[in-house]
């Protein structure tokens, strides 16, 4: 049902002629246009700005704009690199001939049937970066902003997926170079911070059976419920948390790969984990009072739960990439790091949600973790 009224009410046909352009660099986009039949030629203002800088003449339908005499730049209406305005005349939008592009057609990008342009428009505020021009006769079906969210909104399900996506295009869009033709972001590389999870059942400990054999499942499930807890209750005296990392990891190995400035811990012998497999309600209370306002995270042994220390930072965060805060890649990179660590990472606005991490894995969890009944404890 979705489909059919989102292309019923959202959606129209647009002929266009050869030669015809479709849109201007700096024109404000409201509209996703999909190639149905014909070919354009996309032309975008980085290439445009290069070579007007080496003394290219512009497309035709294009007037450079005054140029700065002690840079030698123009100044245009998209961004600081825009040479050029489109000429006053908007009938010309409608008949400039099939080699307007000329000398700059190789240069230009093709866009055919089945492919589309500006998807950025339906998920933030958003200008056309380029020149586009109809390279021959066609049609294209334009998917208007407003009448899009209308139509998404009556469908609660599809709507929640469209804000989990676009929360992932959104962070692509920030790191990635501002074109019209923009892949859409994979799937297997979305940002687990920006994924809204809801489990209602109770849920396994995620990679239960990936684990290495330093990594006790109750320590890596006591730590992950630390670390709810910490997220939606808060500290003490009820005082919001700011954001924090808690690691499981093998203590001697940890001890090469970063360091506490001030360890409280250090020289104490508190485990979270009981006897019997549990946490230890007395041992999260000191937690909770003292190992979570400093920056840094909270480390804990993998095998046995023993607090490590707090205030920890890792030496060499390469492993975490390059996308997210601090936080974000020191998490990343410490679970690939001292034979894999279970790492479980709150932002400073999570009221229940953590992100957790072992080895190259990363998923987002709020769920009730299942009790361990009748094994073997650590």
């Amino acid at each position: 049902m979705f489909v059919r009224q989102l292309c019923s009410e959202a959606m129209t046909n647009q002929t266009c002629q050869a030669g015809e352009v479709i849109f201007f660099a700096g024109d404000a986009c409201k509209d996703m246009r999909f190639m149905k039949e014909g070919c354009l030629k996309y032309l975008h203002t980085s290439v445009l700005d290069k070579l007007l800088l080496d003394g290219a003449k512009p497309p035709r339908g294009m007037a450079p704009r005054a140029v700065n005499n002690r840079t030698g730049r123009t100044r245009g209406t998209y961004g600081a690199g825009t040479f050029y305005e489109r000429e006053q005349s908007m009938e010309r939008k409608q008949s400039i001939s099939s080699n307007m592009l000329g000398e700059w057609e190789d240069k230009a990008q093709t866009v055919n049937a089945g492919s589309y342009l500006s998807e950025a428009c339906l998920w933030t505020l958003w200008e056309n970066c380029g020149l586009c021009v109809s390279n021959e006769e066609g049609m294209i079906l334009i998917l208007n902003t407003e009448l899009f969210q209308e139509t998404i909104k009556q469908y609660p399900e599809v709507h929640w997926m469209a804000v989990l996506y676009a929360r992932q295009f959104i962070l692509k869009l920030n790191r990635t170079p501002k074109t019209d033709l923009l892949e859409p972001p994979q799937v297997q590389e979305w940002e687990p911070e920006a994924v809204d999870v809801v489990h209602t059942e109770e849920q396994d400990l995620p990679w239960e059976e990936e684990l290495p054999p330093h990594i006790s499942k109750y320590v890596a499930k006591a730590v992950v419920k630390l670390s709810q807890l910490i997220a939606s209750e808060g500290l003490d005296e009820n005082r919001p948390h700011h954001g924090f990392t808690v690691i499981a990891g093998d203590e001697e190995r940890l001890a090469q790969c970063g360091k506490s400035g001030f360890n409280p811990f250090q020289g104490h012998d508190l485990r979270l984990v009981t006897k019997d497999g549990k946490m230890d309600k007395e041992v999260f209370d000191t937690l909770r009072r003292n190992a979570f306002h400093s920056d840094g995270a909270i480390c804990l042994d993998s095998r046995t739960g023993k607090v490590i220390a707090s205030g920890w930072f890792v030496g060499d965060i390469r492993l975490g990439g390059s996308a997210g805060g601090a936080r974000s890649r020191s998490a990343k990179a410490i679970a690939q790091q001292a034979g894999n660590c279970y790492v479980i990472k709150a932002s400073e606005d999570s009221r229940g949600k953590v992100i957790l991490h072992l080895g190259t894995n990363s998923m987002p969890f709020s769920g009730k973790l299942k009790e361990y009944i009748g094994e073997d404890t650590v």
